[in-house]
């Protein structure tokens, strides 16, 4: 009798859990729908433009068409969505919404396969679900790899702890090729390996063991032989890279900012006294978040402490570019959110853990559950809030983006004539992206409308409209900086 009362109990308990999941998926979904994207931008048209030359030129998928990159699998992804759907933005976002509420599910998935407690599964399901840093990776089509590599690297953990319980061919296969298509989707996958002896550690397994040591050498070889190739065979220089302490430094101050991601856009509002203020909070947050962290890792479960090293291991793949940032910079100068959606999964873990342990030691049940619930609808508020108001730049770089394309579609009889095209511009400097870059205007010619030609971009100080027009097959066009539009000469 007592052994069914109990066994009743967790039944009910996991049918509770189950609904409460089920409504944080769902919220999940209508919580990004109204930031569903209506327009490509910047890369987007980089990687469209690619996957439209693939039809002709296969050679593509496993070429490095995106600035050196190699990203196979992320190629095939937006060639099968392009070719089944056109150049449909929306279409394109919904997928990502999809595959973050997908992630969410994982994120729960891996916690209570490894026996996280109840509350901080839900909380970190929330944590990471509506958190606002995730919007970039969610309306930026050219980051929705990230979405990819999150959920692969969640079915790792999972597929690492069922190599560990039933050490056979087929489950570490399941477990390579996993960590594999991470890989392949974005360089940021390559952090697998590290997930993979993380683990042996944490659990105190030895991984050259008679047991393991077959699987460990060929993972070590796999991406050591990888990597090598990668780097001889790079079409692109570079990135600057910094080695030693620079990478600590940086892996440090992207720490703090997964907790607060501040842009220039955000803090530049604020008055005198609400930015020295900001910057206490800031540098009180850098200081302390080592030692949180250390504390986490020790105080927690095996789980816990490698959800501790996934920040660390997915921020170092960041960490070797050059930021130009101090240990208490207030904010990079060059835009960091895109990098953090897949590291924050660790962190969301983390804070979820603290948050419990803390609430637990506050509150008794009654209570603890009214200050959750309290705490964890103010969190979404608030996180709705700034991604509607941070937002607004993705909003108007797709209405830009929108207008050249009508602009185009206006004068489509100057276009269709040219052999090329010269865009002049006031200012190249503040020139929008679109055109600045020299590379997205083509691109958007070539998915759009099917045309393939050469685009120029030059200053030009005087007044444009006197040089506007076709010659020679070339068509001048100006760029309106105060408009953010193409000025076109009549037909």
């Amino acid at each position: 009798m007592n052994s069914r009362f109990i066994s009743q109990i967790s039944t009910d308990s996991d049918s509770r859990e189950k609904f409460f999941l089920f409504l944080i998926i769902v919220g999940v979904i209508l919580f990004y729908l109204p930031f569903l994207s209506r327009q490509f931008i910047g890369d987007d048209w980089l990687w469209l433009a690619n996957a439209k030359k693939a039809l002709n030129d296969p050679n593509i998928f496993i070429g490095r068409p995106m600035y050196g990159y190699f990203r196979p699998l992320n190629m095939v992804v937006i060639f099968l969505m392009q070719t089944l759907f056109g150049a449909n933005a929306s279409i394109f976002s919904f997928l990502s919404i999809i595959l973050h509420a997908t992630n969410v599910f994982l994120l729960w998935k891996a916690l209570k396969e490894y026996e996280v407690a109840q509350e901080i599964r839900l909380i970190s399901s929330i944590i990471f679900g509506f958190y606002y840093l995730n919007c970039s990776a969610i309306e930026w089509i050219s980051v929705g790899h990230d979405l990819w590599v999150t959920g692969l690297m969640l079915a790792f953990l999972l597929l690492l702890k069922k190599f560990h319980k039933e050490t056979n061919v087929r489950n570490f296969l399941f477990l390579f090729l996993t960590g594999w298509a991470a890989a392949l989707f974005k360089e940021s996958g390559l952090a697998a390996l590290g997930f993979y002896f993380g683990y042996f550690l944490i659990y105190r397994i030895r991984p050259f063991s008679k047991k393991y040591w077959l699987y460990s050498t060929i993972n070590i070889a796999s991406y050591a032989i990888f990597i090598f190739l990668y780097f001889i065979t790079r079409t692109n220089p570079d990135k600057p890279i910094e080695l030693g302490i620079p990478i600590i430094i940086n892996i440090w101050y992207f720490l703090t900012y997964l907790i607060m991601p501040l842009a220039k856009r955000i803090v530049g509002g604020l008055s005198g006294g609400q930015l020295a203020l900001l910057k206490y909070i800031k540098g009180a947050v850098t200081l302390f978040i080592p030692a949180i962290m250390a504390y986490i890792y020790f105080k927690g479960s095996k789980i816990i402490k490698l959800f501790v090293i996934w920040p660390i291991l997915f921020l170092s793949t960041v960490a070797v570019f050059k930021w130009g940032v101090a240990l208490f910079t207030l904010y990079p100068d060059y835009p960091a959110s895109r990098f953090m959606y897949t590291p924050f999964i660790g962190m969301a873990v983390c804070l979820a853990w603290l948050f419990d342990l803390i609430v637990n030691r506050i509150f008794r049940h009654a209570a603890k559950t009214i200050f959750i619930t309290g705490f964890m609808a103010l969190f979404i508020v608030a996180n709705y809030l700034t991604i509607w108001k941070s937002s607004s730049v993705f909003r108007r770089q797709q209405e830009i983006n929108q207008n050249v394309i009508n602009d185009i579609q206006n004068s489509w009889s100057l276009f269709e004539n040219a052999d090329s095209i010269t865009v002049l511009t006031n200012d190249l400097a503040n020139t929008e992206q679109i055109i600045s870059s020299g590379e997205h205007l083509p691109a958007i010619l070539f998915v759009k409308f099917n045309k393939n030609v050469p685009v120029t971009v030059k200053n030009a100080n005087n007044d444009l409209r006197p040089l506007l027009g076709l010659r020679h097959r070339t068509l001048v066009v100006g760029w309106d900086i105060r408009e953010n539009r193409l000025l076109i000469p009549k037909n």
